[in-house]
């Protein structure tokens, strides 16, 4: 994937301020990469709870079947993981700011995502 960052071209803020689509070139590739998260000895894959997001600095991941057409900025590329290339789409994040987390995974500005309310209330 190239190395621009969208904050360095004044696109967003910071990476929190984005999405992340990704369209893997087949479903067992998918599968393949998604095994490197199952829990040793068991089928059951591990629940990444959001790790995912956290570990790529973006709002949402989301696993996709085409690219969609959409309006405003975006930022397409293409990477290659396991000798396989991957479509990648960065976009607006499309719910609102979080106040206690930051992360664009509210559904109405001001309110708590369901994350921080499942935090705060200790579920």
């Amino acid at each position: 994937m190239s190395k621009v960052k969208l904050a360095d071209v004044r696109l967003i803020g910071n990476s929190l301020q984005a999405d992340l689509l990704i369209v893997p070139p087949s479903a067992s590739t998918l599968e393949t990469l998604l095994s490197r998260y199952r829990n040793s000895g068991s089928d059951k894959l591990i629940d990444l709870g959001g790790d995912l997001e956290m570990m790529l600095r973006v709002s949402a991941v989301k696993i996709v079947d085409t690219l969609p057409e959409i309006e405003g900025w975006k930022f397409v590329d293409e990477c290659v993981l396991l000798g396989e290339r991957f479509k990648v789409m960065i976009v607006e994040a499309v719910r609102s700011k979080c106040p206690r987390c930051w992360t664009y995974t509210a559904g109405v500005e001001g309110d708590l995502c369901m994350r921080c309310v499942n935090v705060l209330s200790g579920q």
